[in-house]
């Protein structure tokens, strides 16, 4: 099976103390995420480890991610009923599936996923903030986003809730083979704007070298919470599906 090309990193920053983002993959099941443990509640780094660990086994056993994010969900809140880590523990969480002509986005909270294509860079998700609902009803303009004193409100997260059913986003689309997805924790997108991010994947380097430039990237802008990035590029996949097997060759 030819695999997609990608690359990853997660760093503590500058000002935590310990990192409570996790990352995963399964390549066979062209499968990445990125979840990011709640800062505000103790064992957020538990909260975030099990929901990568919940996702991975549930997608793996044929369940799709909006199943998967629900069962990770559940995996926290079960975990904090067996002593497992402390009450209220929370994470956000991100996801990226790439099937054989198309990608499936599907994330709770505000770790992001972005689609670089065309030398330009669209965001995917929408963030699970109380500021991002205020923006989207029109009562603040979308400018005071990123620098509005309650923007890490959260209203939608893995854990902490005791609602059983989630209402977990998602977006899909067809790959035209020229993409590459970002997943990442806000610890990356609190210090680097979209032009930024932009420049970096529109420059030289393989897909580690660009999340490693990320990285450094937004330890330089401060580093002031825990930062992790995954690329995933799907050029090579696609044009390797594209070519023709031997013997329909004349």
């Amino acid at each position: 099976m030819k695999q997609l090309h990608f690359g990853c990193a997660t760093h503590t920053g500058l000002v935590r103390q310990r990192n409570e983002d996790c990352y995963g993959m399964d390549e066979q099941k062209r499968l990445w995420l990125v979840a990011d443990g709640l800062g505000g509640h103790d064992a957020g780094d538990v909260a975030s480890q099990i929901a990568v660990e919940s996702i991975l086994d549930t997608v793996r056993q044929g369940a799709d991610l909006e199943a998967a994010m629900n069962c990770a969900h559940q995996a926290i809140l079960d975990a904090v009923e067996q002593g497992i880590g402390r009450p209220e523990m929370g994470t956000t969480a991100v996801a990226l599936i790439i099937n054989d002509h198309d990608y499936e986005v599907a994330w709770v909270g505000d770790s992001r996923a972005y689609l670089w294509s065309n030398d330009k860079l669209m965001q995917l998700s929408r963030d699970h903030t109380v500021v991002q609902e205020l923006v989207d009803q029109g009562f603040i303009p979308h400018e005071h986003l990123k620098n509005h004193p309650y923007g890490n409100i959260l209203n939608r997260t893995l854990g902490v809730t005791q609602d059983r059913q989630l209402n977990v986003e998602r977006i899909s689309g067809a790959l035209q083979g020229n993409e590459i997805f970002l997943l990442c924790s806000d610890g990356l997108t609190n210090e680097l704007d979209d032009d930024i991010i932009e420049e970096v994947l529109n420059g030289s380097g393989d897909e580690q070298t660009k999340v490693d430039q990320l990285v450094q990237l937004a330890l330089h802008s401060g580093g002031s919470d825990n930062i992790t990035a995954i690329l995933v590029n799907t050029t090579a996949f696609f044009n390797a599906r594209a070519l023709p097997k031997q013997n329909d060759q004349a």
